[in-house]
């Protein structure tokens, strides 16, 4: 998950399912690289490097972990919108391609053009522990929250899953990847 929350769940590595709802940002690193000069306030080289340091460790997971499940959702806008130029977009699209083709990873697209989008309250992480204990988490301008209460968190399960049910399969997602590089 995000930042430092598997830390505070314990990050035991026995993570059962790890989901992420309605990204506004992309699970992989390149974008992080072409952020700094937008990055408000400016990072040091130094915090920007640990902060890009921090997300390829953490994208490592999905190759270290073949038995948790990851489940990304990413808005089709942030593919779009070519954030750091049409190489970085075109390296973004290759890593996801990449990731989507393992066993225990999910990568979705939420389309552009939908009527009906249950995560349009704003992205949102969640993950089961290998004690099948569910936690929520959600960032903020300069502000997380771990969230463990069970009425909350199950009110994000299934805004996920209504989410998923939204989304473009894995087949239409990998074949609009691949328009969208094409395009580029």
């Amino acid at each position: 998950m995000a930042g430092g929350v598997g830390r505070e769940l314990g990050d035991d590595h026995g993570d059962r399912v790890v989901e992420r709802g309605a990204g506004r940002d992309a699970p992989v690193a390149e974008l992080p690289r072409s952020e700094p000069a937008r990055r408000l306030p400016p990072l040091s080289e130094e915090q920007f490097e640990r902060q890009v340091a921090a997300r390829l460790e953490r994208q490592q997971l999905l190759a270290q972990r073949p038995n948790t499940s990851f489940s990304f959702l990413i808005e089709q806008a942030v593919l779009e919108r070519q954030l750091g130029g049409p190489e970085v977009t075109s390296a973004l699209i290759d890593n996801l391609l990449t990731h989507g083709r393992r066993h225990n990873v999910e990568i979705l697209v939420m389309p552009l053009k939908q009527p009906d989008h249950s995560g349009i309250d704003g992205q949102m992480y969640l993950a089961e522990t290998s004690a099948n204990n569910w936690f929520g988490y959600v960032e903020g301008h300069e502000s997380s929250m771990l969230i463990a209460d069970s009425k909350v968190v199950s009110s994000m399960l299934q805004r996920y899953g209504k989410m998923r049910s939204q989304a473009l399969s894995q087949e239409a997602t990998a074949g609009l990847l691949k328009q969208i590089q094409g395009a580029l």
